[in-house]
């Protein structure tokens, strides 16, 4: 740290630097498995790749945040996503939701 007040303000600047990205909203896809994985807590007693398969195949409730593209496709950078699962269907079928039921 700069003992000049000024200076130290334009070592701060230097650390920050503007992007610019347009955010598209899309329907899961399998191959965002892995991503949505990577975005589930840790500290939840489940397998996440499991889960997160089981939210980018069933497209019918949920959203992936992404870089949208000038052509209006998806890009590469991942920010988030939303979705909902019926553990009631899903119980059954992946063992991971035993956990959370109980």
């Amino acid at each position: 740290m700069s003992a000049d007040p000024r200076l130290a303000n334009e070592e701060e600047e230097e650390d920050f630097s503007e992007v610019n990205c347009t955010f598209g909203f899309f329907d899961p896809v399998p191959a965002d498995a892995m991503t949505i994985s990577v975005f589930m807590p840790r500290y939840v007693p489940i397998n996440r790749l499991e889960v997160a398969r089981a939210i980018a195949c069933q497209n019918r409730v949920g959203t992936t945040i992404k870089e949208q593209l000038e052509n209006g496709m998806p890009g590469d950078n991942f920010f988030g996503f939303n979705s909902v699962l019926n553990l009631g269907v899903y119980k059954d079928v992946l063992p991971s939701f035993d956990a959370l039921i109980k």
